[in-house]
Order: C-alpha cells, then structure tokens, then sequence
C-alpha cells in the first residue's frame, strides 16, 4: 500500500514491527481513491476522547472523497495487523457534500459530556455529535450546518471558523452566529488559531489580524 492512503499506528520511538507500522487502516477502495486522487491523504484522523460502547478509543478520519469514517484506535483494520484493507466501524457521507481538505475540530459539551465533531469545506460547516447505541454501536449523527469555512477550532465552548472575508464565531451546539467580522482579505488554506486568549487569521493579502477573546 502506499501509506499516503492510510492511517498507520507506531511505538513513540517511531518504530514498528520488521519496518513495517504496528497496526493500519487503509479503505477498502484504495485504488480507486488513489486513481481519482480522492485519497485521505488530505487531512489527518481526529481522535476523540473516551467513549462507551464497544469501542472507547475513536478516530474520525476524512478524506478527499467526502466520507467521514470512525475507526477503532485498538485494531485499525479490525483484521489484526497490517497489510488489510476496510475495517472502518461508521462511516457517512459529510452533509454538505465536497472534500474534506481541512482538518476537524474536537469538542466534549461539558453539559452533558457528549462529544462533537465540526467539519468544514468549501460547501459548508457542520456540527456532527457521536452518538453509542444500545448496543455500544457507534455512529455520527448531524446537528446543524452552515456555509463553509477553512479548518474550525474551539475555545471556551465556542466555535470559530474563517473564510473569504469573513471570521467568525458560532454556539457549538446550535451553529447559531454570535459574531462576525469582515475586515480581512480572501483566505485559501488560512485558518484561525488562539493563544493566550488572542484568535490570529492571516489572509491572501499578507496581513496578520488579531482579535481580543472575552
């Protein structure tokens, strides 16, 4: 396999086993993602926190081909090793359609301690929540959508996102906007980050904003 189509497990040293990874996830379909170039190459899995049900250690890993798979951290694969293909336990199709480029922000609501999922694109941003069945079966269920934006991240309970001349910031919960400003140029792969209580977005202009959290 080519490892750019798969996510791959090694010890912290960075060793595996006889030069190969510890364990591997690759889709079933590999070729044709690879052909078409729809590889999951773009973006990198987004581990989330402890879960119930069968599988308490989850990843959301995305892909150039729109699908959002959850995949079991303890045996990628399902199979027992490397070199297998499929494995995903979940998988849906992103509710606004495109690829997935970006990379999705993790959230655990402290009110009730359910675990979110916020991907954007192109097409949209969306709040995805993990649901566990009866069963201990895991699924990603969608709550809300919006228009798109480039890799969301968020602070203090709340979600914040950028594209073209536009940043933002939403309820995490509802998707509702609680602020927005448009002073900053066109963005391609710009995203916001935070530190020390300060949100930095750069843009096609070359200019650095920075904005006051409160």
């Amino acid at each position: 396999f080519l490892w750019g189509d798969t996510v791959f497990s090694l010890n912290p040293d960075g060793s595996g086993s006889a030069g190969d990874p510890l364990d591997s996830y690759t889709p079933s379909n590999y070729q044709e993602l690879q052909n078409k170039d729809l590889d999951i190459g773009s973006t990198a899995p987004a581990i989330l926190p402890f879960a119930s049900g069968k599988y308490p250690h989850l990843a959301v890993q995305g892909g150039k081909d729109g699908i959002l798979r959850l995949i079991n951290l303890d045996q990628l694969s399902g199979q027992t090793g490397v070199g297998n293909t499929g494995g995903e336990v979940f998988s849906l199709p992103v509710p606004m359609g495109g690829p997935i480029l970006t990379q999705p922000a993790v959230w655990v609501n402290p009110a009730d301690h359910s675990t979110w999922v916020f991907v954007g694109n192109s097409a949209g941003l969306c709040g995805i929540q993990l649901s566990i069945s009866a069963g201990g079966d895991p699924s990603l269920v969608t709550k809300w959508t919006v228009a798109g934006s480039t890799s969301p991240l968020v602070v203090n309970g709340v979600l914040f996102f950028a594209r073209s001349n536009l940043v933002g910031a939403l309820n995490a919960t509802s998707g509702s906007l609680l602020w927005s400003d448009n002073h900053i140029a066109t963005v391609h792969w710009e995203s916001p980050v935070v530190v020390n209580g300060v949100l930095y977005i750069t843009d096609q202009a070359g200019k650095l904003t920075a904005y006051a959290l409160p």
